[in-house]
């Protein structure tokens, strides 16, 4: 860290730690983050599972872990809107039950994303889309590493995405 008085955190939420055709993404992104711990650029990370979306209405909405990952989107939301860009991923949807025939609004939450913290204030959020430009998962731990984004991918083969 370059500012011995602030504090820099990262969140890495995730929808699952199991095996699948994106594991490979994660475990960069877990591996990407271990470094940029040990070599200063960050004070530390956590990694969250916050699964695939959270109801937004009836009584799973009222759980206390959909009341905290509503909390962070709406974190994430007010950024956004502070900083001019859009979150992809993030996706409202209405959905009806064939079995009560009740409607639930659910929240739709990205495979990966990334919360960058100086001090407790939130400073960056990815995915998000600033005036026509995806800036990745992977895109911000480049930036934190001081690397281009675009150079850092191309020596990789990959982007670290956060696709829904």
């Amino acid at each position: 860290m370059s500012d011995a008085d602030s504090h820099r955190t990262v969140e890495l939420f995730v929808r699952s730690l199991t095996s699948s055709e994106r594991q490979a993404g994660l475990s960069a992104a877990i591996d990407r983050l271990s470094r940029l711990e040990s070599e200063g650029h960050i004070d530390g990370f956590a990694v969250r599972v916050w699964g695939d979306g959270v109801c937004l209405s009836g009584p799973a909405a009222e759980t206390e872990t959909a009341a905290e990952i509503r909390e962070r989107v709406e974190e994430f939301a007010e950024w956004a809107e502070a900083s001019g860009v859009e979150l992809p991923g993030f996706e409202r949807r209405e959905t009806r039950s064939m079995v009560t025939d009740r409607c639930h609004e659910n929240l739709t939450l990205p495979v990966m994303a990334l919360a960058d913290r100086t001090d407790d204030d939130l400073t960056f959020v990815a995915p998000c889309v600033d005036g026509g430009t995806v800036r990745t998962v992977g895109d911000r731990l480049a930036t934190l590493a001081g690397e281009d984004a675009k150079r850092a991918r191309g020596r990789s083969g990959a982007s670290i995405q956060a696709d829904d």
